[in-house]
């Protein structure tokens, strides 16, 4: 996962202890699990220009 996103995420929700990859959304994406203080969300990473709309 690239830093630029990664140092925006924790601006938004604080400290990211835990980032586990979930599963691969067919060939267009990625699903992370991200651990944070404030609770526990879903990130889904897109690949082709296409999707990341």
């Amino acid at each position: 996962m690239n830093e630029l996103p990664l140092k925006q995420l924790e601006k938004l929700i604080g400290s990211l202890p835990s980032i586990s990859l979930v599963a691969e959304q067919g060939s267009t994406s990625t699903v992370y699990q991200v651990l944070a203080r404030s609770g526990t969300y879903i990130l889904k990473s897109a690949f082709d220009e296409k999707y990341r709309d």
